[in-house]
């Protein structure tokens, strides 16, 4: 095959990927602004500033109408020092449902040390008895008095009954627009705030606690281009 043939093929090869996939995102929000770090944000009188966040999104699959598996996503660390890693990847345009874990399996916990995203470089792993740290959200919080509080949540344990990885499965259809996992962190972290709570950093019961309100933040919606 000559060379402009083969670059007519994968010029071509191109186009239809366009046409047949899109790029599922991941959005940590406060309200209806995507957060950036160090950014002040004001809410009424209240005020925000992140300075970390980062979680796992693990096992994500695409399926078709008639159940076939169209995509296979390995695990995602989404981390907001990096923007690009809010693209977590393609998914099929005829996809109908994502299901994907919020955090690690409990394989990967008991694994040793692994590469990539689940490397230790990365700062979301502890230790081999209490395994990966599955959200990570640090920053300052001022309240409408004017108080000011840090705070530092490192969620996660993989041993029962304080397991924090989370399954979620959403409806989709990429015809509507760039599909985006919008992540509400002022919903979960407010939830902490409300019962005192500023700081939590080892496994246990309220870690538990807050992952399932971490997985009741997330919903699914579309940015129209």
């Amino acid at each position: 095959m000559g060379n402009s043939k083969i670059v007519s093929f994968a010029v071509l090869l191109i186009w239809f990927n366009a046409w047949t996939q899109t790029t599922l995102q991941c959005i940590p929000s406060l309200g209806t602004q995507a957060i950036e770090l160090g950014k002040e944000y004001l809410v009424g009188k209240e005020s925000w500033r992140f300075q970390t966040v980062k979680f796992y999104i693990s096992e994500l699959t695409s399926t078709s109408a008639k159940g076939k598996v169209l995509n296979r996503i390995p695990t995602t660390l989404v981390n907001l020092e990096d923007s690009s890693s809010q693209s977590i990847g393609e998914i099929d345009t005829e996809a109908v449902r994502i299901d994907f874990l919020l955090g690690t399996d409990s394989l990967c916990n008991v694994s040793g040390i692994l590469e990539g995203a689940l490397d230790p470089i990365n700062g979301m792993y502890w230790a081999w008895n209490s395994g990966y740290i599955n959200v990570k959200s640090e920053g300052l919080y001022r309240d409408s008095t004017g108080k000011e509080f840090p705070f530092e949540f490192h969620i996660g344990g993989y041993a029962a009954p304080n397991e924090t990885a989370r399954s979620l499965s959403f409806s989709i259809d990429p015809k509507n627009g760039i599909p985006q996992l919008v992540i509400h962190m002022d919903e979960w972290l407010k939830f902490a705030f409300e019962k005192g709570i500023y700081s939590v950093m080892i496994p246990g019961k309220i870690s538990a606690e807050l992952a399932t309100r971490v997985q009741l933040s997330i919903q699914l919606t579309y940015l129209h281009e």
